[in-house]
């Protein structure tokens, strides 16, 4: 064992070791990452099963085995289901910066909060050691327009028609950021999608209270969103996760997973609920 009384003792080589251990550990999960780069981080038992379960939705993305093109996760309130998506989606743009992500739930200021948190996490240092990828301005979005209703119009600000976006680039060998392809876009439901596919599809709380997720009117309009718009912007190698307080049984997780049963469609439904049932 090194005497660390001794002053030829090499703190700072310790240090360094520190640091490069840190980035190979923000590398290897989602669960890892948020360890480095968030404070307020805490290691419980079932994010380490959730960040497992979303790397296979990564590894399907990107062709490798042992991938899952769907996962329904139920949380309770308060218990940092939207902060561990967040960090997902962080971690999948620094592994594949030409991913294209979104993130779509009942309220754009909701939705804005994603954004501010996906780059949050993305400018800390730790994370900025460990990933190449950067995100860039906001995009400007356009307004989605009818037919015949005149030309979009198109404007700087972060926030248009119930979408936010960011787009990723990426430090090349010589240093300099470039455009690598990918985005995130965090929108309402059915709000700001339209052109705009996705390879990672996240809804998150699609229902606003218990009200709404009762109201077969409203229901019926989440569902039509979903299959009008979210479905019809998958790609080849696209996965959805659904991410949900559940409110009721007939909510959009009850719609869709029957739906993915009959389909045949590898999925995994994670389940933790705040009383445990006998």
């Amino acid at each position: 064992m090194p005497d660390l009384d001794s002053p030829e003792f090499d703190f700072e080589a310790l240090r360094e070791q520190e640091r490069a251990l840190n980035v190979l550990a923000a590398r290897t999960s989602t669960a890892e990452l948020g360890r480095q780069v968030y404070p307020g981080w805490k290691s419980l038992w079932y994010f380490d099963v959730i960040s497992d379960h979303l790397e296979a939705c990564l590894r399907y993305v990107r062709g490798l085995p042992g991938g899952l093109r769907r996962i329904a996760l139920q949380i309770p309130f308060q218990h940092g289901k939207s902060t561990i998506v967040e960090m997902f989606v962080a971690r999948a743009l620094g592994v594949d910066p030409s991913l294209r992500i979104v993130n779509a739930t009942y309220n754009v200021d909701f939705a804005r909060t994603r954004v501010d948190n996906v780059q949050r996490w993305m400018s800390h240092p730790a994370y900025r050691a460990a990933f190449g990828t950067r995100f860039g301005a906001a995009a400007s979005v356009e307004d989605d327009v009818a037919p015949g209703r005149g030309k979009a119009k198109s404007t700087p600000d972060k926030l248009q028609n119930s979408a936010n976006l960011f787009q990723v680039r990426g430090i090349d060998p010589a240093g300099q950021l470039q455009n690598m392809g990918g985005s995130f876009l965090s929108t309402s439901l059915g709000s700001g999608l339209n052109g705009r596919p996705y390879e990672i599809g996240i809804i998150d709380d699609p229902h606003k209270d218990e009200e709404a997720a009762a109201s077969p009117v409203e229901r019926r309009h989440v569902e039509e969103r979903y299959d009008t718009i979210f479905e019809s912007r998958e790609q080849a190698r696209s996965v959805q996760i659904f991410v949900f307080t559940r409110m009721s049984p007939d909510d959009l997780m009850g719609y869709a997973l029957p739906r993915w049963e009959k389909a045949g469609i590898p999925h995994a439904v994670l389940r933790f609920p705040a009383i445990l049932d006998d």
